[in-house]
């Protein structure tokens, strides 16, 4: 049970940084309500880039 939880909530995450992502795009090229979205999300997604850094070196 634990590892079904942890692959939906893995696949959940995967889908919305998908979603964060494309939000973004839309706010780089000024579509209406994209940043206001993206200001919301930030919180977030604060600090991923990061994480992944740190991954990447171990």
């Amino acid at each position: 049970m634990d590892r079904t939880r942890m692959e939906a909530g893995s696949e959940g995450y995967t889908a919305a940084l998908v979603a964060y992502s494309a939000l973004k795009t839309a706010a780089s090229l000024n579509q209406p309500g994209a940043q206001a979205a993206v200001t919301k999300l930030e919180p977030r997604f604060a600090g991923q880039s990061k994480a992944k850094a740190k991954l990447a070196k171990a």
